[in-house]
């Protein structure tokens, strides 16, 4: 009967720039894990057949827009968090600049997970998820995610 109060929640974070080398920005989606696949075909399903992987940057930015746009309007809403929070240039190492951007928008995404989602103060069973790069392998990140 506790099942039902282990729920695990997902914060996926990805990158667009590189932190250390000018303004950079974080976009997550918060989720339940339970609901992830059915959000990510959700979003797969409006991409062409042959995608195997998005990159921003690459992309026009009309077509960006319009492309999440039609997700969040096919997305379901009451189940998931999307965000994205811009960071200026600094004189802080890359490494450390990229974890407290992701501690930052992995706090405000799961404030407003509370609020918009679950509907409670507390969440106890989080899982960060971001892609392997040079900044989130490094000692110096993991020391300060681990700090935070």
């Amino acid at each position: 009967m506790t099942a039902p109060l282990n729920k695990k929640v997902l914060c996926f974070v990805d990158e667009y720039g590189t932190a250390g080398a000018g303004a950079f920005s974080l976009g997550a989606v918060v989720a339940f894990a339970r609901d992830a696949g059915r959000i990510d075909r959700c979003f797969t399903g409006l991409l062409e057949a042959n995608a195997n992987e998005i990159h921003a940057a690459g992309l026009d930015d009309r077509y960006l827009q319009g492309l999440m746009y039609r997700f969040w309007e096919a997305a379901p809403r009451h189940q998931l968090v999307m965000i994205n929070c811009s960071f200026a240039a600094g004189a802080t190492p890359g490494h450390l600049a990229y974890a407290r951007g992701v501690i930052e928008i992995v706090k405000i995404g799961l404030k407003r997970f509370q609020v918009d989602v679950l509907g409670r103060d507390t969440i106890g069973n989080v899982e960060v998820i971001t892609d392997q790069n040079h900044h989130n392998d490094h000692d110096g990140f993991r020391s300060e995610i681990a700090r935070a």
